[in-house]
C-alpha cells in the first residue's frame, strides 16, 4: 500500500514504485482524479506503466463530458434532495 504523505517526497516514490516492482507489479489501472494521476505520472517515470481512468465528482477531466465519479455524485445529490423536500 502506497501512503500518500510518504509519496510526496521522491524517498517515498522510490520506495513505493521498487515495493510494486519487488511483487512483480508491472503496471497499474488507477482510478481517480488529479492527485491520482499526479501519482500515476509519478510511477510511470520509475517505469511503471499506467493507465488512468478518470472517476472525479468534479467533473472537471479534459476530453470526455462526464467523469464515472460525476454521476454518482449526481444521483447521490438528487437522491438527498427529494428525500428532505
Amino acid at each position: 500500500m502506497l501512503e500518500v504523505k510518504n509519496f510526496m517526497t521522491k524517498e517515498g516514490q522510490e520506495k513505493g514504485s521498487s515495493k510494486l516492482k519487488n511483487y512483480d507489479i508491472e503496471g497499474l489501472v488507477v482510478l481517480g482524479g488529479d492527485g491520482t494521476f499526479r501519482g500515476a505520472n509519478v510511477l510511470s517515470k520509475y517505469g511503471i506503466k499506467t493507465i488512468a481512468i478518470p472517476c472525479t465528482i468534479d467533473n472537471d477531466m479534459g476530453y470526455t463530458d462526464y467523469t464515472i465519479g460525476f454521476f454518482y455524485f449526481s444521483k447521490y445529490c438528487y437522491r438527498r434532495y427529494f428525500k428532505t423536500s
